[in-house]
């Protein structure tokens, strides 16, 4: 079986004590490196944290920590209605 590349920027955020980001990182990893299961779980998430290009992700990032904490139970930027 042959490992084909298919390279990903997956978007990680660190979490303050009141549950708002502190901070992004920007990673690219490599999906073949992941079983099926895994990399069909990311690919699910492409554009909601996981993208193809570095710069989208980077863009998608900054966008992320500059929304408003939600007002629903979470009170967290991650809440899926700023999706």
């Amino acid at each position: 079986m042959v490992n084909t590349k298919e390279l990903v920027w997956v978007v990680s955020f660190g979490i303050d004590e009141d549950g708002s980001f502190s901070d992004y990182l920007v990673e690219q990893i490599d999906l073949g490196n992941y079983s099926r299961q895994a990399a069909e779980n990311l690919r699910n998430k492409m554009g909601k944290g996981v993208f193809y290009n570095s710069r989208e992700a980077e863009e998608w990032a900054q966008k992320q920590m500059e929304e408003p904490v939600c007002n629903c139970s979470c009170a967290k930027r991650c809440c899926q209605k700023n999706e």
